[in-house]
């Protein structure tokens, strides 16, 4: 029976992750960051928005209850570990410094 890739990960390779990185070094996004990166934050956001959360607390539950399935989509497509299981504190922490408005 083959493996079929999960739906979140056919979104993540659509998009052209070495121009996403080129420009995040570009404009230094990942300056002063450990663990989650600019791609990490958009990966997920992205994965807020398919599914529709209200809330960066309904997007962290999201995110720790299905972090076995996006353990093995992250594994496919980075090769450094994921950032899961997280904290709500992270993604509002990344989603406050990476605020043009700051």
């Amino acid at each position: 029976m083959p493996q079929e890739s999960f739906v979140f990960a056919q979104f993540l390779r659509l998009l052209p992750r070495a121009e996403f990185l080129r420009i995040v070094k570009k404009y230094k996004g990942d300056y002063r960051t450990r663990h989650f990166r600019c791609w990490d934050q958009l990966a997920c956001m992205m994965f807020g928005h398919i599914r529709q959360e209200s809330s960066l607390r309904d997007m962290d539950i999201a995110l720790n209850a299905h972090a076995s399935k996006l353990f093995i989509t992250w594994a496919s497509i980075n090769a450094r570990s994921p950032p899961w299981p997280m904290r709500t504190n992270t993604v509002t922490t990344a989603c406050t410094r990476s605020s043009p408005n700051r």
